[in-house]
């Protein structure tokens, strides 16, 4: 055979062999695909689809420069929406016997933060090379109306009580999106939480209500002001369970139809100017104050609005300007330095930086209280803000535990886990804790 040139059987069978081998798929570890399907980061959607989490041509002064960045205009972000609030000027509602009233505006503070957001479709088609990159399908620009209208809602309840709390108090309750993102990860998208994320739910949830009591008993003041905070932070815990919704819709979206986290927002800015232009007249055509010779009720922001009086304030104080000014430009440069720490640092890092962005908030309100003696824009320390640092002490170790970033020493994670950042077992179903968030 070997004469005549033609191969043997054994060595046709071996090639014919070789070649299913070949053409053979290799199959997933199942226990990679449990990981992936239940990794913690896919609950923070802006940050997992981002991009790759370090850029390696990228200097490492560039990524702190941006880190810095994100640090500082999250900070001025919710101080700016806070004095905004707080700054009296002229206008043309009357309160309390006088048109000398509070900037009590938070339907205004929605548009400047959907125009703000409405710029990140520029920065989205200019790295699109002038928008000639692919863009989203018609059916994708109205799905997301949705996520659009969601954002629209949380930032509007969130503000509103915004005007009754301290913008510490403020911040540390935001986090309790945790707990909420935890709950509908488990009841719309069917996934398994871990037992380190079980504890790390119940210890933000501890931190919160310590932090809402430190807010409460620090007042000092009537009952009517501890009645108002309470609603303030039933409002802000309102707002945060919208936030969850939206970031489950919002993730969904982003790996189902491939959009890009500048498309998302910028889009859901656009959806929301959209949206005011029905709002608007609604908002200005429902009853306003009925006593004008006394104070407003900050309920009455939620239901009404006079947008005219909100630019005749805008145009008798310059102060008032000036911080409309720095909270558009905060936001706009939030959004972008917070997807540039993502690409050239870390998603992990950009964790961590919104931690310091809530301890940034309240160092901030410090210093202008002591340092510039801006007693009504900034806050004093009391004996109940060393219940305030313990629970953002608390938030800080329950978010970054329920992320996988530091243990639970109650319930660390497995060996496989601390190798390869997986997480190979979930809790038991008879576990009591998973049993009451399941």
């Amino acid at each position: 055979r070997l004469r005549t040139g033609r191969p043997s059987g054994g060595h046709q069978r071996l090639q014919r062999g070789l070649a299913a081998m070949a053409e053979q798929k290799p199959e997933q570890n199942p226990e990679v695909a449990l990981r992936e399907s239940n990794s913690p980061s896919r609950l923070e959607p802006l940050v997992a689809q981002a991009g790759p989490a370090v850029e390696s041509r990228s200097p490492q002064w560039l990524g702190v420069a941006w880190g810095g960045a994100m640090l500082l205009t999250g900070t001025f972000c919710t101080i700016s929406a806070k004095i905004m609030f707080e700054t009296k000027a002229e206008g043309l509602e009357e309160c309390g016997g006088s048109m000398y009233c509070k900037f009590n505006k938070p339907w205004f503070s929605v548009i400047v933060m959907k125009c703000a957001m409405t710029c990140c479709l520029l920065l989205h088609y200019a790295a699109s090379r002038g928008g000639n990159g692919p863009g989203a399908s018609a059916g994708t620009l109205l799905k997301i109306s949705l996520p659009s209208f969601l954002d629209l809602l949380n930032v509007l309840i969130s503000n509103v009580g915004l005007l009754w709390v301290s913008p510490s108090i403020y911040q540390m309750t935001r986090g309790s999106v945790v707990i909420f993102s935890a709950i509908l990860s488990v009841q719309l998208l069917r996934r398994r939480l871990f037992c380190y994320q079980y504890w790390a739910v119940a210890l933000v949830t501890m931190a919160v209500v310590l932090v809402g009591i430190a807010g409460v008993l620090a007042t000092g003041a009537g009952s009517s002001t501890v009645t108002q905070i309470i609603v303030g932070l039933l409002l802000i815990l309102l707002s945060q369970v919208v936030l969850a919704y939206q970031i489950v819709v919002e993730e969904r979206m982003m790996t189902e139809d491939h959009v890009t986290p500048f498309q998302l927002a910028g889009y859901e800015g656009l959806w929301g100017l959209l949206f005011f232009v029905v709002l608007t007249p609604s908002l200005m055509l429902t009853p306003g104050n009925p006593s004008p010779d006394r104070p407003p009720s900050p309920m009455l922001a939620i239901y009404h609005e006079d947008f005219l009086d909100s630019l005749a304030k805008l145009g008798h104080s310059g102060k008032l300007l000036l911080w409309c000014g720095v909270y558009f430009v905060s936001i706009a440069s939030y959004n972008v330095s917070g997807q540039a720490v993502t690409k050239h640092l870390s998603a992990v890092l950009r964790s961590i930086l919104e931690a310091c962005r809530t301890l940034g908030v309240w160092l901030a309100e410090l210093l202008l209280f002591y340092a510039f003696g801006s007693r009504a824009d900034g806050e004093a320390w009391t004996v109940w803000s060393w219940v305030e640092l313990a629970g953002f002490m608390m938030l800080v170790y329950g978010t970054m535990s329920y992320k996988g970033l530091v243990p639970i020493p109650c319930a660390p994670k497995p060996l496989v886990a601390a190798i390869d950042e997986g997480i190979p077992r979930a809790c038991s179903s008879t576990s009591a804790v998973g049993s009451w968030i399941a």
